[in-house]
């Protein structure tokens, strides 16, 4: 057993107290050493979690992107086709306007040439002071007949001309038939459907190319433009 005098313990030599300080601030660096890997790595895990996050916005971009892209490129081709469609509906229609006019051409151009050779016969008639007046009435009237003839397929073809086919209709099987009124001049004032082809917008076209092709041609003889002051014309688009 030590006995220290005075009751006191004998003071710590210095290099034992060195020793000591020398424990504790290695134990207080190790601690901060440790705080501060447990910072970094935290930090490092933050970061981590931010980038991972970052790349599922941006695989996210990506894939809306790349849909709105899909669908950018399906409407495109859809159009296309339409447009193709629309197309080839329309070279179509014209190839079949154009058909239309030429037949209706020639028949007029056949219709002339009929009433010219009547117009001749005629001419002989009157020559043939014997003939008896009954002929001549049966000529006259078959005159008549053809100029009525003629000036119809005048009408018809104008009317023709200023058709319009209404957009997506099937022209198949269409007619109609309509009520028309005229002035003296050939203008038209009236037009009315008496025989719907059941559809609207074909009935309308109808009515609506009449007024657009007026004034029609009518004869300059009284007596014969009175018989197209009221007259009914049924139209059909594949016949001129």
């Amino acid at each position: 057993m030590l006995i220290f005098l005075n009751g006191q313990e004998p003071p710590v030599p210095s290099a034992a107290l060195a020793t000591k300080k020398h424990v504790l601030a290695v134990q207080v660096d190790e601690a901060a050493l440790q705080k501060e890997i447990a910072r970094l790595e935290d930090r490092e895990r933050q970061e981590k979690q931010a980038a991972q996050a970052y790349q599922r916005t941006l695989a996210k971009q990506a894939k809306q992107a790349r849909q709105v892209r899909e669908k950018e490129e399906a409407l495109g081709i859809a159009l296309r086709e339409e447009n193709e469609q629309l197309r080839r509906e329309m070279d179509e229609q014209r190839l079949r306007y154009q058909q239309a006019v030429k037949a209706s051409e020639e028949k007029i151009k056949a219709e002339q040439a009929e009433l010219a050779k009547v117009q001749q016969e005629v001419a002989s008639w009157l020559a043939k002071k014997d003939q008896e007046p009954v002929v001549f009435d049966e000529i006259s009237q078959q005159i008549k007949q053809e100029e009525v003839a003629y000036y119809t397929a005048l009408i018809r073809n104008k009317i023709h001309q200023h058709w319009r086919q209404p957009l997506g209709l099937n022209l198949s099987g269409f007619t109609c038939k309509v009520a028309v009124t005229l002035s003296p001049t050939g203008e038209v004032t009236e037009t009315q459907v008496i025989r719907s082809s059941g559809n609207v917008a074909f009935d309308r076209s109808t009515e609506l190319a009449i007024h657009k092709a007026s004034p029609l041609p009518v004869p300059n003889e009284m007596q014969l433009a009175g018989s197209f002051h009221q007259f009914t014309f049924t139209f059909c688009p594949e016949v001129a």
